[in-house]
């Protein structure tokens, strides 16, 4: 496979599908909250840095594979990305991120 696609595309591939997995994780993670202000952006990003830190130190125990700290980053920055999608989508739209209180 190698001699088809070369390694350093097949890099790029997968660092970029990792970038975009990690964008859709802080989308998803974000539209999930009931409202986006400080302390909810804080906390995806917390999780999406945590949890990039976890698949790296997972991929250590992986024969073949090892952890690093370039791919914790391009992993946090395709959270930090996302997260700037959906803000700037609403933003963009006059969407508010908060649901009515059903009991008043």
């Amino acid at each position: 496979m190698n001699k088809v696609i070369g390694k350093g595309v097949k890099f790029n591939i997968r660092k970029n599908a990792h970038f975009f997995i990690y964008m859709v994780l802080g989308m998803s993670l974000l539209l999930s909250r009931e409202k986006a202000g400080k302390r909810e952006l804080l906390e995806v990003v917390g999780f999406v840095i945590l949890y990039a830190i976890s698949d790296e130190f997972h991929q250590s125990f992986i024969p073949g594979r090892g952890a690093s700290f370039k791919d914790v980053c391009i992993d946090t920055l395709g959270g930090i990305s996302g997260i700037l999608v959906v803000k700037m989508t609403a933003y963009t739209r006059n969407i508010y991120f908060y649901k009515e209180s059903v009991a008043k």
